[in-house]
């Protein structure tokens, strides 16, 4: 940092650029992974590259994730068995509809 200020005063005084921030981060970073790389290889395992995606403008269709709901085993049980009526219900319509049709 005291050679950054540094810099800084140079160019007040001289008008000669000083390094880019960007730059004297990265040999910060640099001279920290020499003295410690276990450290930055957790950190580096740990963390990834955040995912960039685009925003969606005006118009596009945007696919909202679906929310999964918890439902307990006896409500599962009764839908099923809701479910199971119902088609039992339809098979018995058909049977009556078609001893209908042959009886005409």
């Amino acid at each position: 940092m005291r050679q950054q200020v540094e810099d800084r005063l140079q160019y007040f005084i001289t008008g000669e650029r000083e390094e880019p921030n960007e730059d004297i981060m990265h040999e910060v970073l640099e001279e920290l992974k020499q003295e410690n790389p276990e450290e930055f290889k957790k950190l580096e395992e740990d963390t990834e590259e955040p995912k960039t995606e685009k925003r969606p403008r005006k118009g596009d269709k945007v696919e909202k994730p679906k929310k999964r709901i918890k439902v307990s085993d006896d409500k599962k049980k009764k839908v099923k068995k809701v479910k199971k009526e119902k088609k039992v219900k339809k098979e018995k319509k058909g049977k009556k509809e078609k001893k209908r049709r042959g009886k005409k």
